[in-house]
């Protein structure tokens, strides 16, 4: 038997497309790489309902500490709210510009 000369997350990423694959189809080895740039460029469109769901789930981690986690934080937490919302928008805008429906859609 001759080895496999890919080791590790390749060769397991490998191996499953060609479980994947049936008779008569054509074999593309960039199948993967293009799933996961549809995935990467759609994930863009939803960035700030995602980022805003992450900063409701901070805030009532927040909410939910006692006095004494409380002060391990060392921050103000009006403060770092603010911030986080300025970086969801500013990536956002950034995000924007990038993928469009024609790229990502485009097979």
């Amino acid at each position: 038997s001759i080895p496999d000369p890919v080791e590790g997350e390749a060769s397991e990423q490998l191996q499953a497309a060609v479980k994947r694959f049936k008779p008569g189809e054509y074999f593309d080895p960039e199948a993967s790489e293009r799933e996961h740039f549809y995935e990467v460029c759609w994930s863009c469109f939803g960035y700030r309902e995602d980022a805003v769901e992450e900063l409701r789930r901070w805030k009532a981690l927040r909410s939910s500490l006692d006095d004494q986690d409380e002060v391990l934080w060392m921050t103000n937490p009006l403060e770092y709210e603010v911030n986080f919302r300025a970086c969801i928008d500013r990536n956002a805008q950034f995000l924007d510009l990038l993928p469009t429906p024609d790229v990502c859609g485009a097979q």
